[in-house]
């Protein structure tokens, strides 16, 4: 999920993979840890599909919940190491980079914007696409968080239709919350990816930085900068699957472009109905 610009400028964030799956080194062994209970507990109850899944669901959004605070406290930190730090207008010099490690399947988007739009127009909208977002795909949301005004919460699945000729699905859960301070809004998520069929076994972790900030001067206008690191998190040994592990990877890479893409375009067109 983005919030960002149009094209383009070459700088790259300077945060490694290594760095970003170490800072969140915590979270993920929650979730080793989830996992394991989860195949250790399976057959507790067999007959009731709904409640295993619903009980998963439950546990997942109750770790990123708690964690988004955290991710928030970080918002500085992550906008130096991606050379986000300046809040001056870039009204003709927008700037958005993604980078891609073929390897490891771990990508990260970096983007500045300025809008000429108002500050305050823009935080509603801004909140408001979001829970427009994903509406091609099939999707829950989950009503159990603190702050539900600033905490949005979605459960998406994505039926992929494979160049072999199957089908398989990327099940994704979304925490969103929104901090207002400082001059500033500040929208944090954390998404956890997990794929079904033959993508079975293989998981990615995301955690985004969206940050808008007033124009300073006369002129209206809105300063819109932002930070996503996706990686690769993988609970079963999927080494026999290269094929699908990278399909796996380019699925998650272009799933996030269209995204940025929907967002930006229905952040423009709401903004320009309002005006």
């Amino acid at each position: 999920m983005n919030l960002g610009a149009p094209v383009c400028c070459s700088r790259r964030c300077r945060a490694s993979p290594a760095a970003a799956i170490g800072f969140y080194s915590s979270v993920l062994e929650e979730f080793q840890r989830l996992f394991q209970e989860r195949l250790h507990h399976l057959n507790d109850f067999p007959d009731d599909e709904k409640l295993r899944i619903e009980t998963a669901d439950a546990d997942i959004f109750a770790i990123y919940i708690k964690n988004l605070d955290a991710v928030y406290a970080r918002t500085d930190k992550t906008l130096r190491a991606c050379r986000l730090e300046s809040t001056e207008a870039n009204r003709n010099s927008p700037c958005e980079s993604w980078d891609k490690d073929s390897k490891t399947g771990y990508f990260q988007f970096r983007g500045k914007v300025t809008l000429p739009f108002d500050f305050q127009d823009i935080c509603r909208s801004m909140w408001q696409i979001l829970h427009g977002l994903h509406q091609q795909d099939y999707q829950e949301s989950y009503d159990a968080v603190d702050s539900p005004e600033d905490t949005l919460t979605r459960r998406v699945r994505r039926t992929i239709h494979l160049t072999s000729g199957g089908i398989a699905s990327i099940l994704r859960r979304l925490v969103i919350r929104r901090y207002e301070a400082d001059g500033r809004m500040v929208l944090v998520w954390r998404m956890f990816t997990e794929g079904e069929g033959i993508f079975t076994g293989m998981h990615a972790d995301e955690t985004g930085w969206g940050v808008a900030t007033a124009v300073k001067g006369s002129k209206t206008g809105t300063v819109l900068r932002t930070c996503v690191r996706n990686a690769p998190m993988h609970f079963s040994n999927t080494s026999a699957r290269n094929h699908a592990v990278k399909q796996f990877g380019d699925e998650l890479f272009e799933w996030g472009r269209e995204n940025h893409e929907e967002a930006r375009i229905g952040l423009e067109r709401l903004l320009l109905t309002n005006m």
